[in-house]
């Protein structure tokens, strides 16, 4: 059986640089070792469209802003693999995030999605986290680094 991946799904929380860390460089190490692709992901939280009001336009202006900079950012973070610069690509989606996860993992034909976590507490227990979410409902492996 061959374990060498070809696209390793990364979602990233842009303001989590701890579980940020991780779970690149396992990405990073295991990419190196396949010869395997990195696709970094953020899913940004859905705009409610009741602050559309009559000015659609300036909310679209508003998301464009923010797409722009958190994919300049990812791509910052990207700059720093120990990868070469053509395995690696970045997108940035919005809405739900276990949900828009697990469709990036198709779309991009993940076998591997890496997911930083922290410890779980109660409340994850009770409520469930989206790392938690995302290992239920994935269709291909999931690496959970803590």
């Amino acid at each position: 059986m061959d374990y060498a991946y070809k696209m390793i799904l990364v979602p990233i929380d842009i303001e989590e640089p701890k579980l940020t860390e991780g779970a690149l460089n396992h990405a990073a190490y295991l990419a190196k070792m396949s010869q395997a692709k990195i696709r970094l992901m953020n899913v940004r939280p859905s705009i409610p469209t009741y602050y559309m009001g009559e000015h659609p336009q300036q909310l679209i202006k508003i998301q464009d802003d923010a797409t722009n900079k958190v994919q300049k950012e990812l791509e910052a973070l990207a700059s720093t693999l120990d990868v070469s610069a053509d395995q690696v690509s970045v997108v940035v989606t919005w809405g739900s995030i276990y949900d828009e996860i697990l469709k990036e993992a198709e779309v991009c034909g993940a076998d591997l999605i890496v997911v930083g976590s922290r410890r779980p507490t109660m409340s994850t227990y009770l409520i469930g986290s989206n790392a938690a979410r995302v290992v239920r409902h994935a269709k291909t492996s999931v690496l959970v680094v803590r």
